[in-house]
């Protein structure tokens, strides 16, 4: 961020992100999708809290959130990951997420936690999304440590997005496997800019 003096010769901060679109999820559903997502960024930061439905959570356990850009729907994803799993740390690297088969796989969330809502937060930065070329993503996501249940608590997560034909991405579906989101479960897009 550059330092800047204002005319009244007080500080003011040059702002290297924006806000380009805020939505919650709508109450009982899996899926949240953006469009219109202008290509004047370097990078997209995704600030996600997905909260889990507890009135339709019975026997989830664990479940993936999962990202697709501009309805891609070919072999375009391949992810890694490093998670935290209870007092070890598990790794892996796939060539292509089959779990959906047409998603990019950005973390576990925690689909039952009994008759309340499960938290869990994510930060996921989309590199060069606005570029012809094969698009990155990082993230850092996880659920919350309940007693008594196990599985993925802290995930770091990346992967590449390889479309078939020409990018630039202007639409972004999030989607959890098997599981609602609560209306509180809220998704922000920031665009960052480059230096």
């Amino acid at each position: 961020m550059d330092i800047i003096w204002g005319g009244d010769g007080k500080l003011m901060a040059d702002s290297g992100a924006d806000v380009i679109g805020a939505s919650n999820f709508a109450g009982s559903t899996t899926s949240l999708s953006f469009t219109g997502i202008p290509q004047t960024y370097q990078t997209i930061r995704v600030v996600a809290n997905f909260l889990t439905d507890p009135t339709a959570a019975a026997s989830y356990g664990t479940q993936g959130m999962y990202m697709r850009m501009n309805g891609e729907s070919g072999s375009a994803y391949y992810n890694s990951y490093l998670a935290e799993q209870g007092s070890s740390w598990i790794s892996n690297t796939s060539t292509q997420d089959t779990t959906l088969g047409t998603y990019g796989w950005i973390g576990n969330i925690d689909g039952d936690i009994g008759t309340v809502s499960s938290h869990n937060p994510f930060i996921v930065d989309i590199i060069n999304y606005a570029a012809d070329e094969p698009t990155t993503w990082q993230g850092v996501g996880g659920r919350t440590l309940s007693s008594g249940y196990s599985g993925d608590f802290r995930i770091l997560s990346g992967g590449v997005a390889q479309p078939g034909g020409s990018w630039g991405i202007s639409s972004i579906e999030f989607y959890a496997s098997n599981v609602n989101m609560d209306s509180n479960s809220r998704v922000t897009l920031i665009g960052l800019k480059g230096s």
